[in-house]
């Protein structure tokens, strides 16, 4: 469960923990009732406690074969005895050797009935890196080990991905040093229930409460042993000094939350729950039946090609959707990788073979949308809609003649401009330098007609692009073509007048795409301002609206790339066939273009 659900049973246990300070509520208090009520609804919940220590709470939680309890009364259980502290391995030796041994202790318990039974999780001090002490929790190997969790967890929290990728606590330990603070350990009750199902033990939550005032509070009276009390899960021993202090001892078996049978079936499921539902229909071209109609994901609703059962939709029948589908997984890059045309999300689920056809509508097969998350295909549903345009042929080229294409109608204009940006950081370019990897693997095309899509993708692909050209070389290198850089020049600038230098063919070209680029990353900053919106209202005027300029423009991006490259390409390699010692020697130090007078100065050495 979310670490919340922990720190909710924290705050709980806290309010029951301190002493009251007027002497009616501490008068209460010394009774337990609301220390065994929070036993009996923490009893029914996801989150269960399963050990507190503090100076008035005692709870520690152990698993006993099941058959041990058949046999015992509820009664004889109030006998018990050990404790979190006990449970640990550790030399027992003498003088002779053959009195010395290894003692593995988890206990002692009594009575006979615990005689089998073991902790959930041990606490031990170690060394850290500041040489003091530091507690920690370890939780019981084999549980760790069916659970895949680690035995030790930095900061207490013992974690796994749901089906959806998020991280879920199955283990949380909030440990501390003062007596003033209790100390928490929690599991999550789901995964704990398969291993208590598998291994057929059941739960044995032993308390005791220590309820008085250290500031006023002496020594117990000499009383005779409180009656035993019981209830449907509780049994125990309650005293009380009227007004002063107060005990409650006893035991409490947690009985499964369901049949011992359900709990092991779900194991065919995984570790965690998993949302289900009735299977979801998709509307879906069924091209077996040349026919645009619902299909459902359960397997028996679609057949295949070996058995082609007859009636029934191919399950590579493909279902249409709103390219805003695909906005989920591109706002959470931490999240979700989408890769060609796959969408994974950290290793839990895969979606395969997903494209997008001429209309611009992403499709995928109700085979892979079956292998879905609950949650995902719900997602996935919302977008769904009959198909305006057929599958590309080279998408059925590959995916149904099973012949190799290098899909160029799955390719956006601004592959183009990566690819390049990927060519000129593999020859290390001088004018240009990736600063930042994992941006440039996440710039994508627009899929959607957004506005706020288009101001991300425009915003990125500057922040890569623009902020890339090294404007230290640019000036050397306007300086040794005989021009005059001007201080408040840029990149842009300086670009404009090189490629006009060095290629005559070029001398009208404005590099327009670089500067709009760098005018809607500007605008969009300020976009209440007259400029942008103007600017903003001549791209929605556009027959294609936002997708479509950002096509046109990465078009045209790709085209004044390629003139860089041929311009200052052609300038570092004039620099380079002149060699060192040439006075007229083009490029600077470091980016490991020759100098002048042969030196190699920045981060190159001489």
């Amino acid at each position: 469960m979310p670490r919340f659900e922990h720190k909710n049973l924290i705050r709980r246990v806290q309010a029951v923990h301190t002493p009251p300070s007027s002497a009616g509520k501490h008068a209460h208090w010394i009774k337990g009732v609301d220390h065994l009520r929070l036993l009996r609804q923490n009893a029914r919940e996801d989150q269960l406690l399963i050990d507190v220590a503090s100076p008035h709470i005692f709870i520690h939680t152990v698993a006993v074969p099941t058959l041990d309890l058949q046999s015992v009364r509820d009664t004889d259980l109030l006998d018990w005895d050990g404790g979190l502290p006990s449970t640990r391995i550790g030399y027992v030796y003498s003088g002779a050797p053959q009195d010395s041994h290894v003692d593995v202790a988890d206990g002692p318990w009594r009575p006979a009935a615990l005689s089998r039974a073991h902790s959930l999780l041990y606490r031990r001090t170690t060394i850290s890196n500041t040489g003091s002490g530091e507690l920690q929790i370890e939780v019981h190997q084999e549980y760790a080990h069916v659970s895949e969790i680690p035995c030790v967890a930095p900061g207490g929290r013992f974690l796994l991905r749901d089906e959806n990728g998020d991280l879920v606590d199955i283990v949380s330990a909030t440990l501390n040093r003062e007596s003033s603070t209790p100390s928490v350990v929690s599991f999550y009750r789901y995964p704990l229930e398969q291993y208590l199902a598998a291994a057929n033990l059941t739960l044995v939550r032993l308390f005791d409460f220590n309820l008085y005032d250290p500031n006023t509070f002496a020594m117990w009276p000499r009383h005779d042993p409180p009656p035993i009390q019981k209830d449907d899960t509780l049994t125990f021993r309650r005293f009380e000094d009227p007004g002063y202090a107060g005990y409650v001892r006893g035991v409490q078996i947690l009985p499964l939350s369901q049949s011992r049978a359900a709990i092991i079936a779900s194991l065919d499921s995984g570790l965690l729950p998993r949302e289900s539902g009735p299977p979801l229909s998709f509307l879906t071209h069924d091209w077996r039946h040349e026919q645009v109609v619902r299909v459902s994901l359960d397997p028996s609703a679609t057949t295949n090609y070996a058995e082609k059962r007859p009636r029934l939709p191919y399950e590579m029948s493909p279902a249409f959707f709103r390219p805003e589908v695909l906005r989920k997984y591109e706002s959470d890059s931490g999240k979700y990788v989408i890769n060609g045309r796959t969408i994974t999300c950290k290793d839990i689920w895969e979606l395969q073979a997903i494209g997008r056809n001429e209309a611009g509508q992403v499709h995928a097969y109700l085979r892979y949308l079956r292998q879905l998350p609950y949650s995902e295909q719900m997602h996935w549903r919302g977008y769904n809609e009959a198909p305006k345009a057929q599958l590309s042929p080279d998408i059925i080229a590959m995916d149904f003649a099973g012949k190799w294409t290098d899909l160029k109608s799955q390719d956006a204009a601004v592959s183009a401009v990566t690819r390049k940006l990927h060519e000129w950081k593999k020859m290390s370019t001088p004018w240009w330098i990736c600063r930042d990897e994992s941006a440039l693997a996440d710039i994508r095309p627009m899929f959607t007609q957004s506005r706020e899509e288009w101001s991300e993708k425009c915003r990125a692909l500057a922040s890569v692009l623009i902020e890339g050209f090294d404007l230290k070389w640019l000036r050397h290198t306007a300086t040794e073509c005989g021009m005059k850089p001007k201080p408040a020049e840029g990149s842009l600038m300086l670009l404009r007048r090189l490629v006009q230098e060095t290629i005559p063919e070029a001398q009208g070209s404005e590099l327009s795409g670089l500067r709009e680029l760098q005018r809607a990353r500007t605008v969009m900053s300020h976009t209440k301002g007259r400029r942008a919106h103007e600017f903003l209202q001549q791209i929605q005027r556009r027959d294609d609206g936002f997708r479509g300029h950002f096509d046109e423009l990465c078009s045209r991006l790709k085209s004044e790339l390629d003139l860089l490259s041929k311009a200052l390409g052609g300038i570092s390699d004039r620099g380079s066939d002149q060699g060192a010692g040439s006075a007229s020697s083009l490029g600077i130090s470091y980016s490991g273009v020759k100098a002048r007078d042969g030196a190699l100065q920045g981060t190159a050495t001489s």
